[in-house]
């Protein structure tokens, strides 16, 4: 797994590492962490970040102040760390109204080596 790391797949390779281990736990990034502004660089955030414009617009239209669900369709990665570490991911959104928008986007992965998934 170090030959992934050298070879700019960082976060490919901690994750197999973690499916591998028996003891494994969820595994968490912080908006602060690489991975978080790794996914921010990629054409899939700003994507999600476009889908979630419009929803923030209808929701303004019926004069609701908080909102959460989850981002229909699918999201995945096409290359690199991301698309060999994450490759199609769930994406639940906050988002609340005080004077301006306020939204959280959380990305979520189930590491199953199934295709496509």
């Amino acid at each position: 797994m170090a030959g992934g790391r050298t070879a700019g797949y960082e976060y490919a390779a901690d994750f197999l590492a973690a499916s591998i281990n028996q003891n494994t736990k969820t595994l968490r990034y912080t908006l602060s962490s690489d991975l978080s502004e790794k996914v921010e660089q990629d054409r899939l955030y700003e994507q999600a970040y476009e889908d979630m414009i419009k929803i923030l617009d209808e929701t303004s239209k019926v004069n609701k102040k908080t909102i959460s669900g989850e981002l229909e369709g699918s999201y995945r990665f096409k290359t690199g760390d991301l698309y060999l570490a994450l490759n199609k991911v769930d994406i639940d959104y906050s988002a609340t109204y005080d004077g301006e928008w306020v939204v959280t986007l959380r990305f979520s992965d189930t590491y199953n080596f199934e295709h496509n998934n």
